[in-house]
């Protein structure tokens, strides 16, 4: 037998641990990071931001479209809208999120290989 083991022999994943300073075996950073309640509100916020672009697209198209059937713009404005307010506010979420996961790291240790 190889080290590999047998050709269509599963091989147990390693997993990360849930210690403190835990590493994986890809030098990956599983220490400390934000809390859950951090990534709910960042996730919310990314829902809410979603809600108020759909509404402001529609409102964008509402006032611009004179006379007709204007319902699938409406829909089109909405999606529109959602998509570029939810990823904005998501870049902003994940660059929060990894500062407060830097800022929880304990002092010493090195950040994550890039």
């Amino acid at each position: 037998m190889t080290e590999e083991g047998e050709p269509g022999e599963r091989r147990p994943e390693r997993r990360a641990t849930a210690e403190p300073g835990a590493t994986r075996d890809d030098g990956f950073d599983v220490g400390p990071g934000p809390s859950r309640a951090a990534f709910l509100l960042a996730y919310l916020g990314v829902v809410v931001s979603g809600l108020l672009g759909a509404a402001i697209g529609v409102g964008l198209v509402d006032a611009s479209c004179h006379g007709g059937d204007c319902t699938v713009p409406k829909a089109i404005g909405a999606i529109v809208g959602a998509i570029c307010a939810a990823v904005g506010v998501g870049v902003v979420a994940v660059l929060a999120l990894r500062a407060m996961a830097e800022w929880r790291r304990p002092p010493g240790s090195s950040g994550p290989s890039i």
